[in-house]
């Protein structure tokens, strides 16, 4: 089995509540081709990469470079894109081994250009570098160090970013702690009774003691989902 070295931060929450899945776009890897070429006088071939309410494709060139084109929903909202992009910006650097994406200019210098599809919806583009690595998810067994490593990365990565600020934060987020209670119109779908109480209990402990004091509490823009896919590992040449 090959030994992960150390962990990488693949990217910032991005998501919000609005965006659906019906508007996500639709692009062909022949037309990620032409969006390579033309925004970004970038020549390679394309190949999808997993997605859900955005569409991301890996970009290589003939030369061995490699590339992520990032094609956002069409309900995604331009600042959230600059709020991700000056947080990366924010990062780069600060992380020691860990490695961040960087988000590329086009060819008239913009980090963020503007696409019609096909059927007529606008999505924005952007084209990061790519980062190697396997989800954290696919690495076996979770060693201590890995695991210590981990938390280490994430505690550099939020502090790298204690002192950034953007108006984008500042915005209705479904993963915000503080609006946790909000999750109080799933609960009756929860069939198993005990479960439901449970849960409703919780809910109810959660807005009565932890709720007053979050409000007390120093707040700043963190990753908050290091989750086992959203994580790279960078593993060792040569072990198996």
């Amino acid at each position: 089995m090959r030994e992960p070295t150390h962990s990488a931060a693949s990217h910032l929450p991005d998501s919000d509540t609005g965006i659906t899945v019906q508007h996500a776009p639709s692009f062909s890897a022949a037309e990620a081709v032409r969006l390579a070429r033309e925004l970004f006088g970038v020549e390679c071939a394309a190949e999808p990469l997993p997605s859900e309410r955005d569409q991301n494709f890996l970009l290589r060139t003939a030369g061995g470079e490699q590339f992520v084109l990032k094609i956002a929903n069409a309900e995604e909202q331009r600042e959230i894109l600059d709020f991700q992009n000056l947080a990366l910006r924010q990062l780069e650097g600060k992380l020691g081994e860990c490695q961040v994406q960087r988000v590329l200019p086009t060819l008239k210098g913009e980090l963020i250009a503007s696409v019609v599809a096909p059927d007529g919806r606008r999505h924005d583009v952007r084209l990061c570098t790519y980062v190697p690595g396997v989800c954290l998810a696919t690495v076996k067994p979770h060693s201590p160090e890995l695991l210590a490593d981990l938390g280490a990365t994430v505690a550099r990565l939020d502090l790298a970013l204690r002192d950034f600020s953007h108006p984008a934060m500042h915005r209705a987020f479904h993963w915000d702690l503080k609006r946790a209670v909000e999750a109080r119109r799933w609960v009756p779908r929860i069939a198993d009774a005990a479960r439901r109480t449970l849960v409703e209990r919780t809910l109810n402990r959660f807005e009565r003691d932890v709720l007053p004091r979050l409000e007390q509490l120093y707040a700043q823009v963190i990753h908050n989902d290091a989750n086992d896919y959203n994580v790279l590992v960078a593993l060792r040449e040569g072990t198996l």
